[in-house]
């Protein structure tokens, strides 16, 4: 290959590398094919064009280039990486732990690599090696805010309060507008009924992002157990306009709606609650007590027996504990 060949190469490398850091996506596209074609046994090429689809959601054809990237250098740990976050993406769980796990044998002091693998063990059950994975790359990088989210968060999964309350704090330390920090440390509050303090979290966190679903569920479920169901109400017709498709906004708007005697309202949403998830025993317990209200025993007593067979301990469920005291439900 002559110096003039590889100069144009590495020209349209230039290129591509500029305009994927102006977020000129298709043109560096352009540029990264240009110098494939020039130089097709090179993975760099593959890599630029990989990260350019990545950020304009073409992940089928991210993911073709990163194969080829890997097949070219098989020691490239970011392209494993990057690989790994559209598996990860595509729920792919097994093939992102293999790719994480690469990424983290090839380059040990890379601190993403530890920080994905240990979300993809938490999300299988793995939260202890998940907290192991954490923890290294926290001292890889004790500034680094969101893996002390991260490993709070499998802290609070494994019933470590403490230790989760430790991370929260440390992360809103760190990066004082992180709303996620400030919703699950209003989370923690909320399980030792600190209510007040899990109030200033909420507000801090929808006052950071307004359109944080999490953060008007709980807003919203704290309303509800203080018997305020016309500011519940709001909580999750705001849930419903972000997510249409969360079953839980649709299932305590309906506690609202029976608290307001609104008992229609409650039974549309609360079959909207079934329809996005059957397989909620406590749905078909409140449509239960709904039914009974319109005077439709039958339909009561099938959902009933439905909601038993789902779930025998049905009274003993979550989600009941945000009810207020005149919508419990004891039959």
């Amino acid at each position: 290959m002559t110096a003039k060949s590889r100069k144009t190469w590495e020209q349209w490398m230039e290129t591509g590398d500029w305009n994927l850091s102006l977020g000129n996506f298709e043109q560096a596209i352009y540029a990264f094919g240009k110098a494939i074609q020039l130089n097709p046994v090179r993975g760099d090429g593959f890599h630029g064009r990989a990260n350019a689809y990545m950020e304009i959601g073409d992940f089928d054809h991210a993911l073709s280039d990163l194969n080829q990237t890997i097949k070219l250098n098989p020691a490239n740990a970011y392209a494993y990486l990057d690989r790994g976050s559209i598996n990860f993406f595509k729920k792919k769980l097994e093939s992102a732990f293999q790719d994480f796990d690469q990424a983290v044998k090839l380059a040990p002091q890379e601190t993403e690599g530890w920080v994905s693998r240990g979300m993809v063990r938490s999300l299988m059950g793995e939260t202890e090696q998940a907290v192991q994975d954490y923890n290294r790359a926290i001292e890889l990088n004790t500034e680094f805010t969101r893996v002390f989210f991260y490993r709070g968060e499998a802290y609070l999964d494994m019933g470590e309060i403490e230790l989760a309350m430790k991370d929260f704090n440390k992360a809103i330390e760190l990066h004082p507008e992180y709303p996620d920090a400030y919703c699950s440390r209003a989370e923690i509050y909320i399980k030792e009924e600190e209510f007040d303090l899990a109030w200033q979290d909420l507000e801090q966190a929808l006052e950071l992002d307004p359109d944080y679903a999490d953060a008007y569920l709980l807003r919203g479920q704290l309303n509800l157990y203080e018997s305020n169901t016309e500011q519940a109400l709001q909580d999750f017709d705001r849930l419903i306009e972000i997510n249409p498709n969360n079953g839980l906004a649709y299932f305590y708007r309906a506690c609202a709606w029976i608290g307001n005697k609104k008992n229609e309202c409650a039974l549309a949403d609360l079959n909207c609650a079934i329809a996005l998830a059957p397989e909620q025993a406590v749905s078909y317990l409140m449509r239960s007590l709904v039914y009974e209200l319109l005077g439709d025993s039958a339909e009561s007593e099938a959902d009933m027996k439905k909601a038993l067979k789902l779930e025998p301990e049905i009274k003993s469920l979550e989600l009941l504990k945000f009810l207020p005291l005149n919508l419990k439900f004891n039959k």
